[in-house]
């Protein structure tokens, strides 16, 4: 059976923890662009894909789900996923769309999506 999306996770290769997740139809190209664009860009997920370069790392990859519907059932998954992961740790998906907008911590068991906050706490937080 062939999938039309994979939703996947970059994980960080010092904790095997996910830290990102997305779609694409061509995981291995979308992995490819994480790892080249990152120098460019300023979100969380550039600046940690950042830092693992500076400790001669990089991001590990892995497929959690595949979707053969529609790109709108595949960002769906992809925010499920988003939700379940950062329950565990923080997730750092950024997003204009107002679903989810970014990034996705949980403080007291509590999933908090709310930026300004996260802006408050980040210091705690070792990327």
């Amino acid at each position: 059976m062939e999938f039309n999306y994979q939703v996947y996770g970059l994980i960080d290769p010092r904790d095997n923890k996910v830290k990102y997740i997305g779609i694409s139809k061509n995981v291995k190209l979308r992995y490819q662009n994480h790892k080249g664009l990152s120098c460019h860009q300023k979100t969380l997920k550039d600046k940690w894909i950042q830092h693992l370069s500076s400790l001669n790392l990089t991001p590990k990859i892995s497929i959690l789900d595949s979707v053969k519907k529609t790109k709108s059932d595949a960002k769906k998954r992809e925010q499920e996923l988003i939700k379940f992961y950062a329950k565990k740790n923080i997730i750092y998906n950024i997003s204009h769309n107002s679903f989810y907008k970014g990034p996705w911590i949980v403080i007291n068991n509590e999933l908090v999506k709310n930026h300004k906050l996260y802006k408050t706490i980040k210091k705690s937080i070792e990327l």
